[in-house]
């Protein structure tokens, strides 16, 4: 449960960041190598915890579940810095294709999540 909750804060704060405006100064692919490199624990841990609940084995799926818990306040902060990073420049989104694209081409995992898409490794 905790590491759904850990999941909604990062697309959350990805929302948020999508909502808000691409100035033309905005670099688009740092910005979202930097939201995937935030991501990466969590997104191993949660590959991790769907291989484990292929097999079954209750056990390790909590393991993986209380390593979600512990990644949780570094995501956090991370995602916060980000935030602060760029809300300088980001303000009145009408494009959110831009932000879209730069997620999945940059980190593929954590598009498949927030978008939604199949198929992407």
């Amino acid at each position: 449960m905790k590491n759904i909750i850990l999941l909604f804060f990062l697309i959350g704060t990805t929302f948020a960041l999508q909502a808000q405006d691409k100035s033309a100064d905005l670099n688009h692919d740092g910005m979202a190598q930097e939201i995937c490199e935030c991501s990466n624990d969590m997104l191993d841990l949660i590959d991790q915890l769907e291989e484990t609940k292929k097999t079954g084995d209750r056990k390790k799926a909590m393991e993986i579940m209380d390593q979600l818990d512990a990644t949780k306040k570094g995501s956090q902060k991370c995602t916060h810095e980000i935030h602060q990073k760029y809300s300088h420049i980001l303000r009145n989104t009408k494009n959110k294709d831009v932000y879209q694209k730069a997620i999945e081409d940059n980190c593929p995992r954590l598009a498949a999540l927030i978008f939604k898409k199949k198929n992407i490794n």
